[in-house]
């Protein structure tokens, strides 16, 4: 059985996919999308983005919840906010939180970071674990839902490039992704690229856990495919579809729906 811990940890790294450190040339937009997760062919999960972003700040909110048979065996719930400002160097992020409920228990984080790019820590990680934790977060993170805003608004900038640093309050990875098949033109409307991505484990609770040696990352395949909306004058790069495994299950998710400032694109 999948336990909601993995389920919350491959949702963040769908969401952590990929990230571009650039200004969004929007002024002010709202992008809303939402997702269908299956494992085995039956959908065990619904998500749902919605972003509002402008030339100074943005504010990001993820909804997920398990649905039909899945939610006989976990009720999951989760939702995630983020939110910072928009300057040269793209999104900074200045705050995160998460509350998930699984069953009876519920789980809650509350993250800021300075104006350095380092987030705070909570006290209950060991002295080694908050240690390496704390180290690691030194040379900056970003959380998962600006990681996705970012690529999301990365206009011509490739989205399958580089490894990025992400932080959810409970676990550090280093997500790295690479072209599959050689880099695409994703200046036009419509291209596609498929990316092959990495999440591995640098700090945090799974890494505390993990054998030593053994923190092997998580692989992930994704397409993103470019839209142009706003009247042309908005470039969205969207991951359409995301594979890979969770808890040695197979799991597909693929995006459901589309729109920016109410004008559907997907649906």
């Amino acid at each position: 059985m999948m336990r909601t811990r993995s389920m919350a940890a491959g949702l963040f790294a769908m969401a952590a996919a990929a990230a571009f450190p650039v200004m969004p040339a929007v002024a002010a937009d709202r992008i809303v999308s939402s997702y269908e997760v299956e494992i085995a062919g039956v959908t065990v999960l619904n998500i749902k983005l919605d972003a509002n972003v402008d030339d100074h700040s943005y504010d990001a909110t993820l909804q997920a919840k398990t649905k039909g048979m899945a939610s006989l065996f976990t009720n999951m719930e989760l939702k995630a906010r983020s939110g910072g400002k928009v300057g040269m160097q793209g999104l900074m992020p200045g705050s995160f939180s998460l509350k998930r409920k699984s069953g009876d228990r519920t789980r809650e984080v509350d993250l800021s970071w300075d104006n350095k790019g380092v987030a705070n820590v909570d006290d209950t990680f060991k002295p080694d674990g908050l240690k390496r934790l704390n180290s690691a977060l030194a040379t900056g993170s970003i959380d998962p839902l600006t990681v996705l805003l970012s690529i999301s608004l990365a206009g011509d900038r490739h989205p399958c490039n580089g490894t990025y640093r992400t932080y959810d309050g409970r676990d550090l990875y280093d997500m790295t992704f690479n072209p599959k098949g050689g880099v695409s033109d994703v200046s036009t409307s419509d291209a596609k690229q498929e990316c092959n991505i990495a999440a591995t484990s640098v700090a945090g609770k799974d890494f505390e856990k993990a054998l030593p040696g053994k923190a092997d990352p998580s692989n992930y395949r994704a397409v993103f495919q470019s839209y142009d909306a706003a009247g042309g004058q908005l470039k969205l790069h969207v991951p359409v579809r995301v594979t890979g495994k969770i808890e040695g299950q197979n799991f597909k998710a693929r995006i459901k729906s589309l729109s920016v400032n109410g004008q559907k694109i997907i649906n």
